[in-house]
């Protein structure tokens, strides 16, 4: 399983709602030439996707959605890989603005390419496409009206208080720092 951070300066209900939006991928996901809603339930969707990068596939997936929180994906067909699955995590950036985006992707090629040249392809691939949805989310929230101020803005003096840190991505030159669930991991 290959794992990407990205954060989003955009709101959490505006990323979500980007990253559900299945029939737009093509104006913003690295290499997706069409996607195709197939059907929906709820908070479950199968769509048809074209993705071309090395070799142009088909694949057909089922994402499962946690509103504002959670989109996982996992492939339904394909007839040129043998797994193809991952997710999508949405939490408030530490400093109050902003989305982190903590991705997880697990492709299984197999005998198409080595496991090792496949994860680096994924991890390049993931990492251009948080660059994307950064990039596709400011055109988004440049087009959506401001949000109202919450309860305390209106307040005068009152302190607003910043939420508790569960995640925080600190971008280094030697790489990035996550700070998750108390523990500290370097990402070069």
């Amino acid at each position: 399983m290959v794992k990407a951070v990205a954060q989003v300066d955009t709101a959490r209900s505006i990323v979500y709602s980007i990253l559900t939006d299945f029939g737009n991928y093509p104006q913003w996901v690295p290499g997706c030439e069409r996607c195709q809603v197939i059907s929906t339930s709820g908070n479950t969707s199968t769509a048809e996707i074209v993705l071309n990068s090395m070799k142009k596939i088909t694949l057909r997936l089922r994402f499962d959605a946690a509103p504002d929180q959670l989109l996982k994906f996992e492939m339904v067909s394909c007839p040129d890989i043998k797994a193809y699955s991952g997710s999508y995590k949405l939490m408030n950036a530490s400093d109050g603005t902003g989305t982190v985006v903590v991705t997880e992707l697990e492709l299984d090629a197999g005998p198409m390419a080595p496991r090792f040249i496949v994860d680096r392809m994924v991890k390049k691939t993931l990492e251009s496409t948080g660059e994307a949805l950064q990039k596709f989310a400011k055109t988004v929230a440049a087009r959506s009206p401001a949000p109202a101020p919450g309860p305390a803005a209106a307040i005068p003096g009152h302190k607003v208080r910043r939420p508790k840190c569960l995640l925080r991505v600190i971008h280094t030159e030697a790489g990035d720092e996550i700070y998750y669930g108390g523990r500290l991991f370097h990402v070069k």
